[in-house]
């Protein structure tokens, strides 16, 4: 069954939107796979008017009453060179996704098959942080888990399956959603 109907407006995932003029459009046709729902084709036409074709997994609905941001990857600790006397299991992976107003910080504590992730959201050069945001973290556009931020902005995931993943944040007070991709 298609998730999108001609006429949709999406926002395509941050994994794959730099391959695109925007990270936004409209659909305009759709061809179905009645056997993996996620391989439905959508043709997005971009607010220049050229299109292209995009599956089911690359995409989410636009948030009528939110303005959407991608988040910028800046930070990645295993992206770092590690001392040269370290041996032993790595330490714990440290990520900062970044708006031109928001942080997101994440920890990231590994096994072999899955992560837990502990973050923190902050408003960029002040102090505050941003309580009552709806966190959702996705394996493509497939939901896995959501939480509320705390009073300090913090959130927790236990247990998430390792791999590339999707953070969603909704900050209702400022009609906010903020996506970003990251890995474990």
């Amino acid at each position: 069954m298609q998730r999108f109907d001609i006429g949709d407006p999406i926002v395509i995932l941050p994994r794959f939107a730099d391959l695109y003029p925007v990270y936004w459009g409209t659909v305009t046709d759709m061809k179905s796979d009645p056997f993996r729902p996620a391989f439905t084709e959508y043709t997005i036409q971009f607010p220049d008017g050229s299109t292209t074709n995009l599956f089911e997994f690359q995409i989410l609905e636009a948030e009528p009453n939110c303005e959407t941001f991608l988040a910028a990857f800046v930070l990645d600790s295993h992206q770092e060179p590690a001392p040269a006397e370290h041996r032993g299991q790595t330490p714990d992976r440290r990520i900062i996704l970044q708006t031109q107003t928001i942080d997101i910080d994440m920890k990231i504590e590994a096994s072999q098959h899955e992560a837990s992730i502990i973050g923190q959201i902050l408003e960029r050069e002040t102090t505050n942080f941003v309580s009552r945001a709806v966190v959702t973290v996705m394996r493509d556009n497939i939901p896995i888990a959501s939480t509320l931020t705390d009073n300090a902005g913090t959130f927790r995931f236990a247990a998430i399956g390792r791999g590339a993943l999707n953070i969603q944040v909704v900050i209702r007070a400022d009609s906010t959603r903020i996506l970003g991709a990251f890995p474990t």
